[in-house]
Protein backbone atom coordinates (compact mmCIF):
# COMPACT_ATOMS: atom_id res chain seq x y z
CA UNK A 1 0.00 0.00 0.00
CA UNK A 2 3.02 2.41 0.89
CA UNK A 3 5.05 1.48 -2.57
CA UNK A 4 1.48 2.33 -4.37
CA UNK A 5 1.34 5.88 -2.57
CA UNK A 6 4.87 6.63 -3.62
CA UNK A 7 4.63 5.56 -7.01
CA UNK A 8 1.49 8.17 -7.63
CA UNK A 9 3.34 10.81 -5.55
CA UNK A 10 6.70 10.75 -7.53
CA UNK A 11 5.81 10.44 -10.76
CA UNK A 12 2.16 10.16 -11.82
CA UNK A 13 0.51 13.09 -10.17
CA UNK A 14 1.55 16.05 -12.33
CA UNK A 15 0.63 19.96 -11.39
CA UNK A 16 -1.58 19.91 -14.48
CA UNK A 17 -3.58 16.89 -12.90
CA UNK A 18 -7.52 17.80 -12.90
CA UNK A 19 -9.12 14.81 -12.21
CA UNK A 20 -7.96 11.67 -10.21
CA UNK A 21 -9.65 8.08 -9.79
CA UNK A 22 -8.40 5.20 -7.52
CA UNK A 23 -9.61 2.26 -7.16
CA UNK A 24 -8.92 -0.28 -4.39
CA UNK A 25 -11.92 -1.83 -3.32
CA UNK A 26 -10.04 -5.31 -3.60
CA UNK A 27 -6.44 -4.34 -2.22
CA UNK A 28 -5.93 -6.26 1.06
CA UNK A 29 -3.42 -4.36 2.09
CA UNK A 30 -4.23 -1.05 1.44
CA UNK A 31 -4.27 1.12 5.09
CA UNK A 32 -4.35 4.51 5.94
CA UNK A 33 -0.52 4.58 5.48
CA UNK A 34 -1.47 4.76 1.88
CA UNK A 35 -3.76 7.43 2.38
CA UNK A 36 -0.73 9.38 4.54
CA UNK A 37 1.22 9.20 1.62
CA UNK A 38 -0.82 9.97 -0.75
CA UNK A 39 -2.42 13.07 0.99
CA UNK A 40 0.97 15.46 -0.02
CA UNK A 41 1.03 14.34 -3.71
CA UNK A 42 -2.57 15.95 -4.40
CA UNK A 43 -2.26 18.62 -7.04
CA UNK A 44 -3.22 22.07 -5.19
CA UNK A 45 -5.53 22.36 -8.99
CA UNK A 46 -7.04 19.01 -8.46
CA UNK A 47 -11.10 19.34 -9.61
CA UNK A 48 -11.89 15.78 -9.23
CA UNK A 49 -11.19 13.59 -6.32
CA UNK A 50 -12.46 9.99 -6.09
CA UNK A 51 -11.45 7.55 -3.53
CA UNK A 52 -13.10 3.44 -3.96
CA UNK A 53 -12.01 1.80 -1.02
CA UNK A 54 -14.74 -0.17 -0.32
CA UNK A 55 -14.17 -3.44 1.47
CA UNK A 56 -10.43 -2.55 1.77
CA UNK A 57 -11.41 0.57 4.33
CA UNK A 58 -11.10 -2.17 7.36
CA UNK A 59 -7.57 -1.06 7.76
CA UNK A 60 -8.15 2.68 7.17
CA UNK A 61 -8.19 4.41 10.56
CA UNK A 62 -8.80 8.04 11.59
CA UNK A 63 -5.27 8.69 11.30
CA UNK A 64 -5.24 8.30 7.26
CA UNK A 65 -8.72 9.78 6.88
CA UNK A 66 -7.21 12.98 8.84
CA UNK A 67 -3.97 13.51 6.77
CA UNK A 68 -6.40 13.29 3.78
CA UNK A 69 -8.26 15.66 4.94
CA UNK A 70 -5.85 18.22 5.51
CA UNK A 71 -4.57 17.84 2.06
CA UNK A 72 -8.12 18.09 0.26
CA UNK A 73 -7.65 20.46 -2.34
CA UNK A 74 -9.86 23.67 -2.07
CA UNK A 75 -10.02 24.08 -5.61
CA UNK A 76 -12.27 20.73 -5.79
CA UNK A 77 -15.79 21.16 -7.38
CA UNK A 78 -15.90 16.82 -7.30
CA UNK A 79 -15.42 14.64 -3.77
CA UNK A 80 -15.96 10.81 -3.97
CA UNK A 81 -15.03 9.32 -1.06
CA UNK A 82 -15.75 5.83 -0.46
CA UNK A 83 -14.92 3.96 2.73
CA UNK A 84 -17.71 1.42 3.35
CA UNK A 85 -16.64 -1.31 5.71
CA UNK A 86 -14.37 1.23 7.42
CA UNK A 87 -14.71 -0.51 11.18
CA UNK A 88 -12.38 1.57 12.67
CA UNK A 89 -14.14 4.89 11.34
CA UNK A 90 -16.47 7.30 12.86
CA UNK A 91 -17.16 10.82 14.12
CA UNK A 92 -13.51 12.17 14.13
CA UNK A 93 -12.83 11.17 10.59
CA UNK A 94 -16.33 12.61 9.25
CA UNK A 95 -15.30 15.55 11.45
CA UNK A 96 -12.25 15.97 9.57
CA UNK A 97 -13.63 15.76 6.11
CA UNK A 98 -16.17 18.00 6.38
CA UNK A 99 -14.24 20.77 8.16
CA UNK A 100 -11.86 20.29 4.50
CA UNK A 101 -15.10 20.48 2.04
CA UNK A 102 -13.77 23.19 -0.51
CA UNK A 103 -15.92 26.29 -0.90
CA UNK A 104 -17.07 25.98 -4.54
CA UNK A 105 -17.87 22.18 -4.35
CA UNK A 106 -20.90 21.09 -6.56
CA UNK A 107 -21.08 17.30 -6.07
CA UNK A 108 -20.06 15.23 -3.07
CA UNK A 109 -20.50 11.57 -2.51
CA UNK A 110 -19.42 9.95 1.43
CA UNK A 111 -19.54 6.16 1.34
CA UNK A 112 -19.88 5.79 5.14
CA UNK A 113 -21.44 2.37 5.30
CA UNK A 114 -20.05 0.35 8.39
CA UNK A 115 -19.04 3.07 10.53
CA UNK A 116 -19.71 1.65 13.43
CA UNK A 117 -18.03 4.73 15.26
CA UNK A 118 -20.38 7.25 13.30
CA UNK A 119 -23.28 8.67 15.71
CA UNK A 120 -25.30 11.81 15.54
CA UNK A 121 -22.65 13.93 16.31
CA UNK A 122 -21.12 13.13 13.05
CA UNK A 123 -24.12 14.63 10.81
CA UNK A 124 -24.56 17.43 13.18
CA UNK A 125 -20.57 18.37 12.04
CA UNK A 126 -20.96 17.37 8.31
CA UNK A 127 -24.08 19.22 8.65
CA UNK A 128 -22.14 22.65 9.54
CA UNK A 129 -20.06 22.53 6.55
CA UNK A 130 -21.87 21.57 3.56
CA UNK A 131 -21.15 23.99 0.98
CA UNK A 132 -24.28 26.01 -0.51
CA UNK A 133 -22.99 25.37 -3.98
CA UNK A 134 -23.95 22.17 -3.82
CA UNK A 135 -25.39 20.35 -6.63
CA UNK A 136 -25.79 17.09 -5.92
CA UNK A 137 -25.23 14.98 -2.30
CA UNK A 138 -24.85 11.43 -1.55
CA UNK A 139 -24.65 9.64 2.02
CA UNK A 140 -24.86 6.33 3.02
CA UNK A 141 -24.88 5.24 6.05
CA UNK A 142 -25.92 1.36 6.05
CA UNK A 143 -24.68 0.48 9.30
CA UNK A 144 -25.77 -3.11 10.87
CA UNK A 145 -25.23 -2.68 14.84
CA UNK A 146 -26.79 -2.53 17.26
CA UNK A 147 -24.32 -0.41 19.37
CA UNK A 148 -24.77 2.62 16.71
CA UNK A 149 -25.68 6.14 18.27
CA UNK A 150 -26.87 7.35 14.79
CA UNK A 151 -30.72 8.34 14.51
CA UNK A 152 -33.36 10.41 14.19
CA UNK A 153 -31.16 13.61 15.85
CA UNK A 154 -28.57 13.22 13.24
CA UNK A 155 -30.97 12.62 10.44
CA UNK A 156 -32.84 15.93 11.37
CA UNK A 157 -29.60 18.29 12.06
CA UNK A 158 -28.73 17.03 8.49
CA UNK A 159 -31.91 18.06 7.03
CA UNK A 160 -31.63 21.26 8.80
CA UNK A 161 -28.69 22.42 6.70
CA UNK A 162 -30.30 20.69 3.10
CA UNK A 163 -33.26 23.80 3.32
CA UNK A 164 -30.68 26.48 2.62
CA UNK A 165 -28.78 24.21 0.01
CA UNK A 166 -30.79 26.15 -2.94
CA UNK A 167 -28.59 24.65 -5.60
CA UNK A 168 -28.95 20.81 -4.24
CA UNK A 169 -30.85 19.21 -7.74
CA UNK A 170 -30.39 15.12 -6.24
CA UNK A 171 -30.42 14.19 -3.40
CA UNK A 172 -29.49 10.18 -1.96
CA UNK A 173 -29.31 9.38 1.40
CA UNK A 174 -29.44 5.65 2.91
CA UNK A 175 -29.80 4.95 6.24
CA UNK A 176 -30.23 1.13 5.74
CA UNK A 177 -30.65 -0.98 8.98
CA UNK A 178 -30.09 2.03 11.52
CA UNK A 179 -33.48 0.82 13.54
CA UNK A 180 -33.16 4.20 15.35
CA UNK A 181 -34.89 6.02 12.35
CA UNK A 182 -37.83 6.75 12.11
CA UNK A 183 -41.10 9.17 11.62
CA UNK A 184 -39.33 11.79 13.49
CA UNK A 185 -36.04 11.97 11.32
CA UNK A 186 -38.24 11.46 8.19
CA UNK A 187 -40.42 14.21 8.97
CA UNK A 188 -37.83 16.64 9.35
CA UNK A 189 -35.96 15.56 5.74
CA UNK A 190 -39.02 16.18 4.16
CA UNK A 191 -40.05 19.40 5.67
CA UNK A 192 -36.16 21.07 4.76
CA UNK A 193 -36.25 18.87 0.81
CA UNK A 194 -34.86 22.27 -1.53
CA UNK A 195 -37.75 23.45 -3.96
CA UNK A 196 -35.52 22.59 -6.85
CA UNK A 197 -34.87 19.02 -5.94
CA UNK A 198 -34.87 16.51 -9.67
CA UNK A 199 -33.88 13.09 -8.20
CA UNK A 200 -34.55 11.80 -4.55
CA UNK A 201 -33.72 8.57 -3.50
CA UNK A 202 -33.68 7.52 -0.24
CA UNK A 203 -33.19 3.51 1.19
CA UNK A 204 -34.37 3.26 4.63
CA UNK A 205 -34.60 -1.01 4.32
CA UNK A 206 -35.20 -2.41 7.87
CA UNK A 207 -35.76 0.94 9.57
CA UNK A 208 -38.47 -1.02 11.68
CA UNK A 209 -39.82 1.81 13.60
CA UNK A 210 -41.28 4.08 10.03
CA UNK A 211 -44.81 4.42 10.00
CA UNK A 212 -47.49 5.43 7.28
CA UNK A 213 -47.44 8.78 9.80
CA UNK A 214 -43.64 9.56 7.95
CA UNK A 215 -43.61 8.36 4.90
CA UNK A 216 -47.33 10.55 4.64
CA UNK A 217 -45.25 13.76 5.79
CA UNK A 218 -42.95 12.93 3.13
CA UNK A 219 -45.44 12.83 0.49
CA UNK A 220 -46.98 15.79 1.63
CA UNK A 221 -43.47 17.53 1.10
CA UNK A 222 -42.03 15.94 -2.41
CA UNK A 223 -41.03 19.25 -4.31
CA UNK A 224 -43.47 19.67 -7.28
CA UNK A 225 -40.24 19.61 -9.79
CA UNK A 226 -39.18 16.00 -8.87
CA UNK A 227 -38.29 14.33 -11.49
CA UNK A 228 -37.06 11.12 -10.47
CA UNK A 229 -38.28 9.16 -6.83
CA UNK A 230 -36.60 6.18 -5.64
CA UNK A 231 -38.16 4.85 -2.29
CA UNK A 232 -36.88 1.93 -0.56
CA UNK A 233 -38.51 0.83 2.71
CA UNK A 234 -37.95 -2.89 2.26
CA UNK A 235 -38.73 -5.08 5.54
CA UNK A 236 -40.50 -1.65 7.52
CA UNK A 237 -43.08 -3.77 8.90
CA UNK A 238 -45.08 -1.14 9.81
CA UNK A 239 -46.05 0.27 6.95
CA UNK A 240 -49.89 0.15 5.41
CA UNK A 241 -51.92 1.52 2.48
CA UNK A 242 -51.51 4.80 3.75
CA UNK A 243 -47.94 4.97 2.95
CA UNK A 244 -48.96 4.07 -1.23
CA UNK A 245 -51.64 6.93 -0.74
CA UNK A 246 -49.31 9.66 0.38
CA UNK A 247 -46.39 8.44 -1.67
CA UNK A 248 -48.34 7.89 -4.70
CA UNK A 249 -50.64 10.87 -4.59
CA UNK A 250 -48.12 12.97 -4.18
CA UNK A 251 -48.74 15.86 -6.88
CA UNK A 252 -45.48 15.28 -8.82
CA UNK A 253 -46.12 16.60 -13.02
CA UNK A 254 -42.98 16.42 -14.05
CA UNK A 255 -42.34 13.01 -12.29
CA UNK A 256 -40.76 10.67 -15.12
CA UNK A 257 -39.25 7.79 -12.94
CA UNK A 258 -40.39 6.19 -9.54
CA UNK A 259 -39.09 3.24 -7.92
CA UNK A 260 -41.41 2.43 -4.74
CA UNK A 261 -39.60 -1.16 -3.03
CA UNK A 262 -41.71 -1.96 -0.10
CA UNK A 263 -41.41 -5.89 0.18
CA UNK A 264 -43.08 -7.08 3.70
CA UNK A 265 -45.10 -4.65 4.50
CA UNK A 266 -48.93 -4.38 5.11
CA UNK A 267 -49.93 -3.94 1.77
CA UNK A 268 -53.69 -4.67 0.30
CA UNK A 269 -55.63 -3.80 -3.01
CA UNK A 270 -57.09 -0.73 -1.96
CA UNK A 271 -53.29 0.75 -1.18
CA UNK A 272 -52.27 -0.33 -4.68
CA UNK A 273 -55.53 1.24 -5.90
CA UNK A 274 -54.37 4.81 -4.52
CA UNK A 275 -51.58 5.07 -6.44
CA UNK A 276 -52.35 8.29 -9.20
CA UNK A 277 -49.58 7.77 -12.10
CA UNK A 278 -48.88 10.57 -14.02
CA UNK A 279 -49.30 11.18 -17.31
CA UNK A 280 -45.54 12.15 -17.48
CA UNK A 281 -44.29 8.81 -16.33
CA UNK A 282 -42.05 6.52 -18.70
CA UNK A 283 -40.64 4.20 -15.95
CA UNK A 284 -42.51 2.38 -13.27
CA UNK A 285 -41.37 -0.07 -10.72
CA UNK A 286 -43.18 -1.67 -7.52
CA UNK A 287 -41.73 -4.23 -5.18
CA UNK A 288 -44.39 -5.31 -2.98
CA UNK A 289 -43.64 -8.69 -2.70
CA UNK A 290 -45.81 -10.74 0.18
CA UNK A 291 -48.63 -7.96 0.39
CA UNK A 292 -52.03 -9.20 -0.23
CA UNK A 293 -52.62 -8.70 -3.16
CA UNK A 294 -55.77 -10.30 -4.90
CA UNK A 295 -56.36 -8.51 -7.86
CA UNK A 296 -58.78 -5.42 -7.85
CA UNK A 297 -55.75 -2.70 -7.24
CA UNK A 298 -53.53 -4.08 -10.12
CA UNK A 299 -57.03 -3.57 -11.97
CA UNK A 300 -57.23 0.14 -11.40
CA UNK A 301 -53.38 0.50 -11.61
CA UNK A 302 -53.47 -1.08 -15.30
CA UNK A 303 -56.56 1.17 -16.05
CA UNK A 304 -54.14 4.63 -14.68
CA UNK A 305 -50.93 3.05 -16.54
CA UNK A 306 -49.79 6.38 -18.25
CA UNK A 307 -49.67 5.94 -21.94
CA UNK A 308 -45.70 7.02 -22.32
CA UNK A 309 -44.72 4.85 -19.71
CA UNK A 310 -42.05 2.19 -21.68
CA UNK A 311 -40.35 0.19 -18.73
CA UNK A 312 -42.41 -1.69 -16.48
CA UNK A 313 -40.70 -3.66 -13.32
CA UNK A 314 -43.63 -4.80 -10.94
CA UNK A 315 -42.62 -7.73 -8.33
CA UNK A 316 -45.05 -9.17 -6.58
CA UNK A 317 -43.34 -12.01 -5.39
CA UNK A 318 -45.01 -14.16 -2.57
CA UNK A 319 -48.22 -12.73 -2.96
CA UNK A 320 -50.10 -15.90 -2.86
CA UNK A 321 -53.89 -14.74 -3.38
CA UNK A 322 -52.70 -13.20 -6.67
CA UNK A 323 -55.57 -13.88 -9.20
CA UNK A 324 -55.34 -13.93 -13.20
CA UNK A 325 -57.82 -11.46 -13.48
CA UNK A 326 -54.94 -8.64 -12.49
CA UNK A 327 -52.64 -9.69 -14.84
CA UNK A 328 -55.62 -9.93 -17.74
CA UNK A 329 -55.87 -6.73 -16.81
CA UNK A 330 -52.37 -5.52 -17.21
CA UNK A 331 -51.98 -6.82 -20.48
CA UNK A 332 -54.57 -4.84 -22.12
CA UNK A 333 -52.18 -1.53 -20.71
CA UNK A 334 -48.99 -2.82 -22.32
CA UNK A 335 -49.27 -2.36 -25.77
CA UNK A 336 -46.78 0.57 -25.37
CA UNK A 337 -44.03 -0.86 -23.50
CA UNK A 338 -40.66 -1.33 -24.14
CA UNK A 339 -39.25 -3.39 -21.15
CA UNK A 340 -41.42 -5.20 -19.23
CA UNK A 341 -39.96 -7.34 -15.57
CA UNK A 342 -42.94 -9.17 -13.82
CA UNK A 343 -41.54 -11.25 -10.64
CA UNK A 344 -44.70 -13.67 -9.75
CA UNK A 345 -42.64 -16.78 -7.51
CA UNK A 346 -44.73 -18.33 -5.70
CA UNK A 347 -48.41 -16.81 -6.92
CA UNK A 348 -49.46 -19.93 -6.30
CA UNK A 349 -53.31 -18.40 -7.73
CA UNK A 350 -52.10 -18.06 -11.31
CA UNK A 351 -53.02 -20.18 -13.99
CA UNK A 352 -52.46 -20.33 -17.58
CA UNK A 353 -55.58 -17.87 -18.17
CA UNK A 354 -53.20 -15.19 -16.16
CA UNK A 355 -50.24 -15.97 -18.25
CA UNK A 356 -52.01 -15.56 -21.44
CA UNK A 357 -53.58 -12.73 -20.83
CA UNK A 358 -50.98 -10.63 -19.43
CA UNK A 359 -48.75 -11.34 -22.94
CA UNK A 360 -51.76 -11.28 -25.17
CA UNK A 361 -50.26 -8.27 -27.06
CA UNK A 362 -46.64 -7.22 -26.81
CA UNK A 363 -46.06 -5.34 -30.19
CA UNK A 364 -43.65 -2.79 -29.25
CA UNK A 365 -41.39 -5.13 -26.58
CA UNK A 366 -37.72 -5.33 -26.63
CA UNK A 367 -36.57 -6.69 -23.24
CA UNK A 368 -38.68 -9.48 -21.37
CA UNK A 369 -38.02 -10.61 -17.59
CA UNK A 370 -40.59 -13.32 -16.12
CA UNK A 371 -39.93 -14.96 -13.14
CA UNK A 372 -42.57 -17.39 -12.19
CA UNK A 373 -40.91 -20.29 -9.79
CA UNK A 374 -43.21 -21.76 -7.93
CA UNK A 375 -45.96 -20.76 -9.79
CA UNK A 376 -47.59 -24.52 -9.70
CA UNK A 377 -50.65 -23.40 -11.91
CA UNK A 378 -48.95 -22.78 -14.60
CA UNK A 379 -48.57 -25.39 -17.15
CA UNK A 380 -46.60 -26.23 -20.42
CA UNK A 381 -50.05 -24.76 -22.93
CA UNK A 382 -48.72 -21.07 -20.97
CA UNK A 383 -45.51 -21.52 -22.40
CA UNK A 384 -46.90 -22.23 -25.64
CA UNK A 385 -48.87 -18.97 -25.66
CA UNK A 386 -46.29 -16.71 -24.18
CA UNK A 387 -43.68 -18.31 -27.35
CA UNK A 388 -47.28 -17.58 -29.84
CA UNK A 389 -47.18 -13.84 -28.56
CA UNK A 390 -43.25 -12.94 -28.55
CA UNK A 391 -43.04 -10.01 -30.64
CA UNK A 392 -40.63 -9.48 -33.49
CA UNK A 393 -39.33 -6.54 -31.70
CA UNK A 394 -37.80 -8.62 -28.91
CA UNK A 395 -34.37 -8.15 -28.63
CA UNK A 396 -33.93 -10.22 -24.81
CA UNK A 397 -35.93 -12.65 -23.30
CA UNK A 398 -35.30 -13.97 -19.19
CA UNK A 399 -37.43 -16.68 -17.86
CA UNK A 400 -37.67 -18.42 -14.86
CA UNK A 401 -40.27 -20.54 -15.24
CA UNK A 402 -42.46 -22.91 -12.95
CA UNK A 403 -41.40 -26.79 -11.67
CA UNK A 404 -44.22 -27.71 -14.56
CA UNK A 405 -42.72 -26.49 -17.39
CA UNK A 406 -41.83 -29.49 -19.19
CA UNK A 407 -40.44 -30.17 -23.19
CA UNK A 408 -43.36 -29.35 -24.81
CA UNK A 409 -43.23 -25.81 -23.62
CA UNK A 410 -39.56 -25.42 -24.08
CA UNK A 411 -40.01 -26.98 -27.69
CA UNK A 412 -42.60 -24.14 -28.18
CA UNK A 413 -40.23 -21.39 -26.91
CA UNK A 414 -37.25 -22.68 -28.82
CA UNK A 415 -39.28 -22.62 -32.24
CA UNK A 416 -40.36 -18.98 -31.54
CA UNK A 417 -36.50 -18.01 -30.66
CA UNK A 418 -35.08 -19.92 -33.58
CA UNK A 419 -37.49 -17.56 -35.56
CA UNK A 420 -36.43 -14.80 -34.20
CA UNK A 421 -32.90 -15.45 -34.09
CA UNK A 422 -32.25 -15.29 -30.17
CA UNK A 423 -30.70 -17.45 -27.62
CA UNK A 424 -33.65 -18.30 -24.85
CA UNK A 425 -32.04 -17.63 -21.26
CA UNK A 426 -33.41 -19.80 -18.18
CA UNK A 427 -32.88 -19.60 -14.47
Amino acid sequence: AVAIGRCLASSALSAALRRLEVSCRWCPEISHEFLITLAPALPQKLQALILRFGFAAKKVDEEGIEALAKAIPRSLTELFLDFADGTRLGDVGLKAIAEALPPKLEHLTLGLAGWVKLSDRGLWNLQHHLPKTLISLKLDCFIMSLQTKLGDPGLASLASKLSQLEQLQQLDLSFKSVRHVGDGGLSALAAALPKGLKTLRLVLDNCAALTDAGLSALGEALPAGLEKLQLFCNDCELLGDGTLAAVGGAELPCLQHLELSMSGANFTDAGLAALKLKDSLRLLSLSLSGAQLRGPGLCTLARRMPKEVKALHLCFSNCGILEDLGLRALGDALPQLNSLTMSLDNCEQLTDHGLAGLVHQLPSMESLRLYLSGCEGLRDSAYATLAEKLPKSLRFLELEPSGNFGEAGLAALRQRLVELELVLRLD
